[in-house]
C-alpha cells in the first residue's frame, strides 16, 4: 500500500510530472501531461495558438458563430494522435488510448467524466522515438527496493541529494538497486512517418503499444542486445543508463520525501493518520527485509534520452515465454539473494559495504 503513490498514474505525475521543468529539455525525465478533466483550461493554454478551434461537445448542426470557440489549438494539433490517454490504475496498457488533442479535450469536459470513469492522464507521446528494425520500443527496469526501519540518514542518503541541515535526520534510508538485467520491447508492426496516414485505426496500437499483456505478437530481447545496437552505431550505452539511473533515483527520493514526512507522522491530526499507517506498514516490512521489485517503464526519443511512462507496483514476474524467462527469474533470484545477505549484516555496517553486498558477487544489481 506505500508505493501506491509510484503505481498509481496520476498520483506519479503529480509527484513527479508537475515539477518536471519542460522548458528544459535536458532537465526532465517524464513526458508532458495533464490531469483531465480539472488541468483541461492548462492543457488548451500550453498548447500552440493558432487557428479558432470548435469543441467537440458544441452543436454543430447550423452555421451560427455562438457554435465556434476561439481556443489556442491548432488545426494540425487537433487532428494529430500525439497524446496518450492514461487511466490512472491502468495494467498492461488496457484502457489506453491514442487520441488527437482535439479529442483529448472531449474527455476533458465535466459532463463527459462519470463517477465511475473517473480523471485521466493525458501524455503527450515521446517525438519522435528512437526506433530498433524500423519499430518503436520500450525498456522495462527492474529496481529493487528495500524498506528501513531507521529514520536518520547517517549524513548522507546518496551522492546527489542535498544533505543540508534541514534534510538530515529527517527520511527512512531506502535501500535501492536497479538491475543490470531488463527487458526491451518492441512493437508489433513498423512505425510510420506522420506524413503517412494508411494505417487502420484499429492498427495504431500495434504500432504505438509494447505491452505483452496486449500485444502478444510484439518481440522482446534483453538489455544486452540494446547494447549491442547501441555498440553498432557507436553510441555511449553506459551515457544512458546513467541517465536512467538518475531519473530512478529521483523518482524514488520524491516519494520518500513525500510519503514519510517525519512532523507529518508525528502529528496528531486525522490528515497525518494516512502517513502513520504507512509508517507502521514501512517499520513491519523493514523488520521482514522483504524486497520489493518495481518496474520502471521508459521510451527512447531519437536523441536517445530515456522518458519514463510509468511505474509498476505489480510489474507481472511470471514469464510470457522463453523470451523473458530467463530475465525475470534471474531478477527474482537476485533480490532474494541479496535480501538474504543483508539479513546478515547489522545496521551498524557501513554504505560502502551494502554496496559490496551486489558488487562482489554474482548478482546483477547496482546500488543507486
Amino acid at each position: 500500500p506505500c508505493l501506491l503513490q509510484l503505481d498509481d498514474k496520476i498520483l506519479l505525475h503529480e509527484l513527479v510530472g508537475h515539477n518536471n521543468n519542460h522548458d528544459d529539455h535536458d532537465a526532465s525525465y517524464v513526458p508532458q501531461g495533464f490531469i483531465l478533466p480539472q488541468e483541461s483550461e492548462l492543457m488548451v493554454a500550453e498548447t500552440t495558438a493558432t487557428t479558432p478551434y470548435t469543441h467537440p461537445n458544441k452543436n454543430n448542426n447550423n452555421n451560427n458563430n455562438d457554435d465556434t470557440e476561439t481556443s489556442p489549438i491548432s488545426s494540425l494539433a487537433c487532428l494529430e494522435k500525439d497524446w496518450i490517454l492514461k487511466q490512472r490504475a491502468g495494467y498492461g496498457s488496457h484502457g489506453n488510448q491514442l487520441v488527437s488533442l482535439a479529442e483529448a479535450i472531449k474527455y476533458a469536459v465535466p459532463k463527459d467524466i462519470t463517477s465511475t470513469t473517473g480523471s485521466f492522464l493525458c501524455q503527450r507521446m515521446v517525438h519522435p522515438p528512437l526506433l530498433i528494425n524500423g519499430r518503436k520500443f520500450t525498456l522495462r527496469l527492474y529496481v529493487v527496493y528495500f524498506m528501513n526501519g531507521n529514520h536518520t540518514t547517517n549524513g548522507r542518503y546518496n551522492n546527489d541529494v542535498d544533505n543540508s541541515s534541514d534534510n538530515k535526520n529527517v527520511h527512512p534510508i531506502p535501500y535501492l538497486y536497479i538491475s543490470r538485467i531488463g527487458l526491451v520491447k518492441l512493437a508489433s508492426a513498423p512505425y510510420h512517418n506522420d506524413d503517412d496516414d494508411t494505417t487502420p485505426e484499429n492498427d495504431e496500437s500495434s504500432i504505438h503499444m509494447t505491452n505483452s499483456g496486449r500485444e502478444t505478437s510484439m518481440l522482446q530481447y534483453d538489455l544486452e542486445f540494446l547494447r549491442h545496437e547501441f555498440e553498432k552505431k557507436g553510441w555511449s550505452y553506459e551515457e544512458l543508463w546513467t541517465h536512467i539511473c538518475k531519473s530512478v533515483k529521483q523518482v524514488m527520493r520524491a516519494y520518500q520525501e513525500s510519503s514519510f514526512d517525519i512532523k507529518s507522522i508525528n502529528n496528531k491530526s486525522t490528515h497525518s493518520k494516512t502517513n502513520q499507517q504507512y509508517h507502521q506498514h514501512h517499520q513491519q516490512l523493514a523488520a521482514l527485509g522483504i524486497p520489493k521489485i518495481l518496474g520502471f517503464d521508459y521510451m527512447l526519443d531519437s536523441k536517445r534520452k530515456p522518458w519514463l511512462l510509468e511505474v509498476n507496483r505489480f510489474p507481472g514476474l511470471e514469464a510470457r515465454d522463453t523470451s523473458d524467462e530467463l530475465v525475470k527469474r534471474t531478477v527474482v533470484q537476485d533480490a532474494w539473494s541479496l535480501a538474504s545477505k543483508r539479513m546478515n549484516f547489522t545496521a551498524a555496517k557501513s554504505e560502502t559495504t551494502r554496496v559490496d553486498l551486489s558488487r562482489k558477487s554474482d548478482i546483477s544489481l547496482d546500488v543507486l
